[in-house]
């Protein structure tokens, strides 16, 4: 969902960015106000205060141009696509798509959003497509793609996630209180620890499998992101909290190359992540590469070796575990300490034997 701009509606857009900011705070009071009312000491009810208003209005709107928006034809403006670099030492596709229509009204507001590879890949540049639109009181016009709606537009993935977190830390407070619970959450502990190193496990055999991309073409690089860190667990940047950024044990260069798919119509960006220097490649160089009809944005260099995606991990592991031996040995480094000092202090007390 996103706003159909106009020089008109360009002044109400941004008071609504505007009267934002001190709703924020007013949610804010508000939630501090009710937790003082009904004596709750914890502060998740003070988010949740926030939460809800914010949310409610956001679905309601999204619903409410379900219900009552038109469809209306719209001519395809632009496609950007970008590889975005995180932190984790991975990569994530954006897909942006920008549209212009007309309304009832005769305006032609100009709209911006982010879809999936499916709906993007499916566009055309310069070509129709269609978008559902509702125009509040000729101040706002809410604007989507016709084949999309609330439903997809909300993310299941991630609310399902938060549900299984708060599923697991209430079972948690459940069962702290004997062994039988313990052992089942050192086992769930366990599990998810290990599930990501499995999945790096797989993707390393799947990026050495050559029979999953039996198909060849020639493209461009545009970009070379070279990895000599990551963090698998990246925090919010204030420095508390336990350290995961590691020094990689195998540097790699996540190579970004620009091609035209068996069928397509546009250029793609596909991604292969290859160990630093075992193949020679620079900036604007043509490359060959091999992908496949299900995934052309999963491409594999054909000379890169990929040995990173399970040195690295390992690395990792060894890092985080050193960590927790050096603080265990604080710990009972302190404990001994502590227990011979007390032991000291009882002796002196103890009353000297006259002869």
């Amino acid at each position: 969902m996103s706003f159909g701009s106009t020089p008109d509606t360009l002044f109400y857009e941004l008071m609504v960015v505007l009267a934002a900011i001190p709703l924020v705070f007013l949610l804010l009071a508000l939630g501090g106000l009710l937790r003082r009312l009904l004596a709750v000491e914890s502060t998740f009810w003070g988010l949740v205060t926030i939460a809800l208003p914010l949310v409610g209005v956001i679905i309601g709107t999204s619903l409410y141009l379900d219900r009552t928006g038109l469809l209306m034809p719209a001519q395809v403006l632009k496609k950007t696509e970008t590889i975005h670099f995180r932190e984790e030492g991975d990569w994530q596709h954006n897909y942006a798509v920008q549209v212009q229509y007309t309304t009832a009204e005769d305006a032609t507001p100009a709209a911006r959003f982010t879809t999936t590879a499916t709906l993007f890949d499916a566009l055309q540049e310069g070509g129709n497509t269609q978008v559902r639109t509702v125009s509040i009181n000729g101040w706002f016009n809410l604007v989507r793609l016709a084949d999309q709606s609330t439903w997809t537009w909300i993310p299941w993935r991630w609310l399902a996630i938060g549900f299984c977190v708060l599923i697991l830390a209430w079972l948690g407070w459940q069962f702290l209180q004997n062994k039988i619970g313990c052992a089942l959450l050192l086992v769930i502990a366990l599990i998810i620890f290990i599930t990501p190193f499995v999945l790096k496990f797989n993707e390393w055999q799947r990026s050495e499998n050559i029979t999953l991309t039996p198909l060849r073409a020639n493209g461009v690089i545009t970009e070379i992101e070279r990895v000599t860190e990551i963090d698998p667990l990246p925090g919010d940047g204030s420095g508390e909290g336990w350290e995961t950024e590691i020094e990689v044990a195998q540097q790699y260069d996540i190579v970004v190359v620009r091609y035209t798919p068996q069928g397509y119509a546009d250029p793609v960006l596909g991604v292969d992540a290859i160990d630093a220097d075992s193949q020679a490649l620079a900036p604007e160089m043509r490359v060959e590469i091999a992908y496949s009809s299900t995934d052309p944005r999963a491409v594999r260099l054909r000379q890169g070796t990929r040995s990173h995606h399970w040195k690295n991990p390992v690395e990792w592991l060894k890092q985080q575990a050193l960590g927790v031996l050096v603080i265990l040995a604080l710990i009972g480094a302190g404990n001994w300490i502590n227990r011979r000092w007390q032991q000291l202090l009882e002796s002196r007390k103890q009353p000297s034997k006259q002869p």
